[in-house]
């Protein structure tokens, strides 16, 4: 008799429960992760109807904390690239204390999405303040040496950014943060 023609060694490919289970797990996992991947790609293209898609297959999609490499979810890379319409799509999709979480949170460098527009002077995105209370809790709040979305702005010239965050809000607004 052949290896073969033997039952024994079909029986050691035979996968067990425990096995099932664990591979998965590990699929269920992979998928999760390819979903992330496909929302953080839509982000960097700001690809409105990718977001929509992915968000109509799988509703809770941009309710889980997907980050890319330096920390940054998918609000600090449309921000930081100027994707008004799928920041827009962003405040549409997410309900507000998903969206207020999502606008506060902080990349590898201790800056939220609007700091990161403000660097980047993308101004179309500084002006959707007047219109979000998350975003205009997001102006006030410091990055994490201190620096105020005012002073990131100065330090990273961007004039322009500046004088519109100054028009957007009277004096006394920003009148409570201290110099750092």
């Amino acid at each position: 008799m052949t290896l073969f023609q033997s039952p024994l060694p079909l029986l050691l490919f035979i996968p067990t429960p425990r096995k099932c289970k664990e591979h998965l797990h590990a699929f269920l996992t992979l998928v999760k992760i390819m979903d992330g991947l496909r929302l953080i790609e839509a982000a960097y293209e700001g690809d409105v109807a990718s977001l929509s898609q992915l968000l109509q297959e799988k509703p809770n999609l941009i309710y889980r904390n997907y980050l890319n490499s330096e920390d940054k979810n998918i609000l600090h890379i449309s921000a930081m690239l100027g994707h008004e319409e799928f920041v827009k799509a962003i405040l549409v999709q997410a309900n507000f204390p998903s969206f207020y979480y999502m606008s506060l949170a902080w990349d590898r460098d201790g800056r939220n999405p609007l700091h990161l527009a403000a660097i980047h002077g993308k101004l179309n995105i500084l002006n959707l303040v007047y219109h979000h209370d998350g975003l205009m809790q997001a102006a006030l709040e410091k990055a994490d040496r201190g620096d105020t979305i005012l002073h990131l702005c100065f330090r990273y010239n961007q004039l322009e950014a500046l004088k519109l965050l100054l028009q957007i809000f009277p004096d006394p607004f920003f009148a409570g943060q201290q110099e750092a």
